[in-house]
């Protein structure tokens, strides 16, 4: 087959990763594979020779008013799909799957659209939400990460979807035997959703009691300058680190002794399924829109806590800091996921509900 991904970009994201680690695979199966990047052509992630990537640069229309910036985009997005004639197209991410649900509309193609975090949340407009339903009709096939998030759609849109979770990156380290370092880690975009407040808050109750253990957070963001006063009004320069976008995170994480993830709501959070896969004991809310539990049995491969509850994270990361045994218990069963979630279990799967969406 021909498949065709829209994305915004291939920036440093997890829609982003899984979108870079599908084409690749489906590459290597012997489709031919064509990534649109409505954005710009930023692409963080290494690409199959042969995957075709082509920029629709519609940045570059930001000095026109909304109406016509969006005319524009999907003129573009339907402009290259002509010139690929695809067997199939599938798009990532709310506003993008709403311009290729329109954009494509009239032409005989099967469009694939897939939710990658909370659709209850993302978009944050209710009138987009709105637009969405619309664009929805248009859509032949619904790929969602989690059972919340299928069920949040109506029964028709459900009959024609599916659920598959994120694939692990391909190229994950072994997973790590030895004496853990006293380090606390988080991995995520420095931005509203990840609740970044909520863990430093819960760490300055750890560190009374654990004075050894330092907290590494991995990322990027809007709120890196907010994150730095926080931890200096309380004091916790030295204790608490910014490491920044880290692009062999994994190298960097895997001898520590707990990963924290503090997120307010998640689609299916790749950080914290590759900790998972790297044996770390992992503690995550238990966020909507269920992607976290889906991935986590409570007490048995990690912990869930109820978001935004500062208490029960200071609990739960006691817990592990002081048992190694249950810590180690933890994350001997976390690296059951990498069976679950291999690239080739996932991949196998999302070809298959292709193949079944093209023929229906």
């Amino acid at each position: 087959m021909k498949i065709m991904f829209y994305i915004p970009s291939l920036g440093s994201g997890g829609a982003e990763r899984v979108i870079s680690t599908l084409a690749n695979e489906f590459s290597n199966s012997g489709n031919d594979v064509v990534i649109g990047l409505i954005r710009n052509d930023i692409c963080c992630y290494e690409l199959n020779k042969n995957v075709v990537t082509t920029s629709l640069n519609c940045d570059e229309d930001m000095g026109f008013n909304r109406i016509k910036r969006v005319k524009l985009r999907r003129k573009k997005i339907r402009n290259l799909y002509l010139q690929h004639k695809p067997d199939v197209v599938i798009s990532f991410l709310a506003t993008t799957n709403i311009d290729v649900c329109f954009a494509l509309k009239n032409e005989n193609v099967p469009v694939i659209v897939s939710e990658r975090n909370d659709p209850s949340v993302e978009p944050r407009s209710k009138i987009k939400k709105i637009i969405r339903k619309i664009a929805y009709l248009y859509a032949s096939g619904f790929v969602f990460q989690t059972e919340d998030a299928k069920n949040y759609f109506s029964k028709k849109i459900q009959k024609k979807s599916t659920v598959i979770i994120n694939p692990l990156y391909a190229n994950l380290p072994d997973v790590f035997k030895g004496e853990r370092e006293n380090r606390i880690v988080a991995v995520g975009r420095l931005n509203y959703q990840k609740n970044y407040p909520l863990l430093i808050d819960a760490y300055s109750e750890i560190v009374k009691e654990f004075p050894d253990y330092t907290l590494e957070i991995y990322g990027k963001g809007e709120l890196e300058q907010e994150l730095h006063e926080l931890v200096e009004s309380k004091r916790l320069k030295g204790n608490v680190n910014f490491k920044g976008f880290c692009s062999n995170v994994h190298e960097e994480i895997k001898k520590a002794s707990l990963f924290v993830m503090s997120s307010d709501f998640e689609g299916m959070p790749n950080a914290l399924l590759e900790a998972l896969a790297l044996g770390i004991p992992c503690i995550s809310t238990d966020c909507p829109c269920g992607g976290p539990k889906t991935l986590i049995k409570n007490g048995e491969n990690g912990l869930l806590v109820p978001i935004k509850d500062k208490g029960a994270l200071v609990n739960a990361i006691k817990k592990v800091l002081s048992d190694k045994v249950f810590a180690e218990n933890l994350g001997n069963n976390a690296t059951k996921i990498r069976e679950i979630a291999s690239v080739d279990v996932i991949t196998s799967k999302w070809l298959e509900y292709i193949e079944k969406t093209v023929n229906r």
